[in-house]
C-alpha cells in the first residue's frame, strides 16, 4: 500500500475502522494523518472518537506497565491507572491546544473532535514498547530501541500539527518555541481540575 492508497470509511464498523487506521499509520502515516485531520466526516462518527480513546488508554497502559517492570516494580492496578490517567490528561491538553491554536493562526479550523481523534491516534507507537521490552537483556541496544516508539510518537504528533495548522516551517518553529509553555499551562489546568473533581467526590 502506498501513501495515496489510504482511504478511511466513516461508515465502517468500529473494529474495521480501528484496524484500518492502525494499519494506515503503520504503512502510510503521512497520508493517514492528513485524512484524519481533513476529513470532518470521521469526526462526526462517534466510533472514531471512541477508537482514539481506546488507543490512548491501551498505549499508555502498556507503556506504564513496561516502565514499571523496567525499574523492577510489579505493574499494579494503581500504576496502570496512574499511567492511563496521565495519558488521558495529556491527550485532552494537546487536543485543546491544537483546536485553540488552529482557531488563532490557521485558515483551516480543526474541530475539537477532530483534534481528539488525531492526537489520540498519535499515541499509537507507545504500544510497541511492550515488544521492545523483550530485548532488555541487550543492555545498551535496548536503550536505543526503547527510544524508537517515543520518537515515532513525537513524529506523528508533529504530522498532526503540521497538517492541521499548515502555516509553513517558520511559523511552525515559532509555535514550537511558544507551544511548550502553553501546553504546560493547559496540562496543569486539566490536572488540577481533575484532582479537585476527585477530591470533591470523596469529601
Amino acid at each position: 500500500m502506498s501513501e495515496s492508497d489510504v482511504t478511511l470509511q466513516p461508515a465502517a464498523s468500529g473494529v474495521n475502522q480501528w484496524a484500518d487506521i492502525f494499519y494506515g499509520l503503520l504503512v502510510a502515516p503521512v497520508r493517514t494523518m492528513r485524512v484524519l485531520t481533513e476529513d470532518e466526516s470521521l469526526a462526526a462518527n462517534n466510533q472514531t472518537v471512541y477508537g482514539a480513546l481506546i488507543m490512548v488508554v491501551l498505549a499508555n497502559a502498556i507503556s506504564g506497565a513496561v516502565d514499571a517492570s523496567v525499574i523492577g516494580t510489579s505493574p499494579s492496578l494503581a500504576i496502570l491507572l496512574s499511567a492511563v490517567f496521565q495519558g488521558l490528561v495529556m491527550w485532552l491538553a494537546l487536543s485543546a491546544i491544537l483546536h485553540i491554536v488552529c482557531g488563532w493562526v490557521s485558515k483551516h479550523e480543526v474541530s475539537l473532535r477532530t483534534a481528539l481523534i488525531c492526537v489520540g491516534w498519535a499515541f499509537m507507537p507507545l504500544i510497541f514498547v511492550g515488544p521492545m521490552s523483550c530485548f532488555r537483556s541487550l543492555g545498551l541496544v535496548y536503550n536505543f530501541l526503547a527510544i524508537v516508539p517515543v520518537l515515532w510518537m513525537l513524529y506523528l504528533q508533529w504530522l498532526v500539527f503540521d497538517h492541521s495548522l499548515a502555516v509553513g516551517p517558520v511559523r511552525m518553529f515559532a509555535l514550537l518555541v511558544l507551544g511548550p509553555p502553553l501546553f504546560l499551562l493547559t496540562y496543569l489546568f486539566w490536572l488540577s481540575f481533575a484532582f479537585v473533581a476527585i477530591a470533591q467526590a470523596f469529601l
